[in-house]
């Protein structure tokens, strides 16, 4: 790899960048404006022994309406051997603007007809653009769709992802198996193809490749990409000019090696480098307005929600939901047909790849006034699950419920063996507990580890307020769910800023039958949670119970300690052990 570079901040950093440039044997002295970009890809690893290949997009010639523009078209086309080719979208058509799978297809397919037509399919890749980043990020799904069905599109790169800045901030990932790689600015643009164009003419250029934004960009983002269109390497050859003098001045002043390699290969590389970006964090559109600019016409923010009840499981949180729901001004979210009251988009992998527009797709469009919601017990535990509610939702208010822990496990280990778990129906709660994790099979230590460390509850909660502020969280006495709802609920409401309170007094009343508080209907019929919750079970023995007091009674101080700091009164059950 060569010899490494020690930089100021002491760490040693192994550059690998790719650019989108060109070289000065690419002949281009065409300038087809946005109809044709000229682009290289390069990854710098080892000296350059060659100048690479150049890359062009396959898009519409709609500037031909000279003899002077087709034969600078047909002169490129005759020159096709010396260019990577790749496809683009037909008159350079912006995909977000269409819902239409089909509609985006039909104009790829112009693009790939071109291409077969003047026998250019042998040069092109599975590496694609979208004009102005459109669909790529935020991901517009029917674009995605078409570069599977048209041109087994693998690899594609945009600058919005997370956001245009910072810069240096820029990440990849993968969505549909294609691999999204970042791409960065070199600030030349279609209008500026002559020197006296650029704000700071020939030398600004100079000092942008010798030390100033190029370079530092190249120093800084391990994988770059740059793209420049076709009028910067005719004209005054700007992006010629920028590049020599970048790549010069970096092996002139460091040990960095330099070589290309095409877009699959770099696509590798990178997420080699960084295997923990393929899954995307999201972020709301509504938050960039570059990325509104970009966004399916018809979709707005208001169908995310509003706040959220994080759990954990086994605190009462699905009755709250339930209570919630009752209200006109809170709406919950839809049943999922898998996780049915649940959405469980920011704690499952497979859910939250689907991207927002899914997660979107789980909640109605809000009227005046009301806020949306959604209950998913398993967000409190999940490490991954504060900073994924956060960056899509940094407003949202935040709901956690604290019940007694020891309550809590028992009653995790009678919800597995009621779902028939096999590990609960074989072994004794007491079992479970001192099951050992170096000799237990795996299995029993899971449901040991599921019992256990949700009711560390201070960890999590101080996960939680790293990403949202204190005011954004609102604390539930788990056991006041079940003995005093009416003032749970209204306190909640206050927290909501709900603009019409509700009276739940009129409405919640304890059911002898059930044991636990229901909702009464207007016609006087009682709505109560169905016969999975507040069952019946065998009293937890004396063991158990000594053997869980004594696990959760440090932690139990550390979460009095820290709701002291907090400023939120403690739960009844945790003022009883203080």
């Amino acid at each position: 790899m060569g010899e490494k570079v020690q930089y100021p901040s002491n760490t040693t950093w192994r550059m690998i960048a790719g650019l989108l440039c060109r070289t000065r044997r690419c002949w281009l002295k065409f300038s087809l404006w946005s109809i044709l970009i000229a682009a290289l890809l390069c990854v710098f690893v080892y000296h350059l022994t060659q100048l690479p290949t150049p890359r062009v997009y396959v898009t519409k010639p709609s500037v031909l309406n000279s003899v002077y523009s087709f034969k600078r078209n047909e002169e490129l086309v005759k020159n096709a051997d010396k260019f990577w080719w790749f496809g683009h979208i037909w008159n350079h058509y912006q995909p977000h603007l269409s819902q239409n799978k089909e509609n985006i297809i039909e104009l790829m397919r112009q693009n790939y007809e071109f291409a077969e037509k003047h026998m250019l399919l042998s040069r092109t890749n599975s590496y694609a653009v979208a004009p102005h980043h459109s669909g790529v990020y935020p991901i517009h799904q029917p674009l995605y769709d078409a570069w599977a069905e048209v041109w087994g599109v693998m690899v594609t790169s945009t600058e919005e992802y997370p956001h245009l800045r910072p810069d240096y901030m820029r990440r990849g990932f993968v969505h549909n198996d294609v691999k999204v790689l970042p791409r960065q600015l070199c600030n030349l643009y279609t209008k500026t193809y002559k020197y006296e164009h650029f704000a700071t003419g020939k030398e600004g250029i100079r000092e942008m490749a010798e030390g100033g934004y190029v370079f530092e960009v190249l120093m800084n983002t391990p994988v770059s990409i740059f793209m420049t269109h076709i009028s910067n390497y005719g004209n005054d050859r700007l992006a010629l000019f920028l590049f020599e003098h970048t790549i010069n001045f970096i092996q002139k002043w460091t040990n960095l090696q330099l070589v290309t390699e095409p877009p699959l290969k770099l696509a590798e590389i990178y997420f080699n480098l960084f295997p923990s970006e393929k899954l995307p964090v999201w972020t709301s559109p509504c938050d960039d307005h570059r990325h509104l600019d970009i966004w399916m016409g018809d979709k707005n923010c208001s169908q995310l929600p509003n706040f959220l009840i994080v759990g954990p499981q086994k605190t009462g949180s699905t009755a709250l939901a339930s209570f919630l729901g009752h209200h006109p001004l809170l709406v919950a979210n839809k049943d999922n047909p898998v996780t049915f009251e649940e959405v469980q988009f920011f704690s499952d992998d497979q859910n939250y790849q689907k991207g927002i527009e899914w997660y979107m797709s789980n909640f109605q469009y809000p009227k005046t006034n009301q806020l949306l919601f959604e209950k998913s017990a398993t967000y409190f535990t999940y490490s991954m699950a504060p900073f994924r509610a956060a960056t899509l939702l940094p407003e949202a208010k935040i709901i956690i419920l604290l019940h007694d822990p020891v309550i809590r496990a028992y009653s995790w280990y009678q919800h597995m063996r009621a779902h028939s778990d096999p590990i609960a129906l074989e072994n004794s709660f007491l079992s479970v507990l001192q099951a050992d994790s170096s000799i237990a099979n795996t299995a029993l230590v899971g449901l040991k580890k599921h019992c256990l460390e949700p009711g560390i509850y201070h960890l999590h909660i101080q996960r939680w307020l790293e990403y949202y502020n204190r005011h954004q969280v609102h604390f539930v006495d788990g056991t006041r769910v079940i003995t005093d709802p009416v003032k749970v609920l209204h306190d909640i409401q206050v927290f909501l800023k709900v603009t019409d309170l509700m009276d739940y007094s009129q409405y919640i009343k304890f059911s002898k039958t059930k044991g636990f508080y229901c909702f009464t209907m207007k016609n006087e019929k009682q709505k109560c949670l169905g016969p999975g919750k507040g069952r019946h079970y065998p009293g937890m023995s004396s063991e158990a119970r000594s053997l869980l007091v004594n696990y959760y009674k440090p932690h139990n101080q550390r979460l009095a300690n820290l709701l002291h700091e907090l400023k939120v009164p403690l739960p009844e059950w945790l003022t009883a052990k203080s």
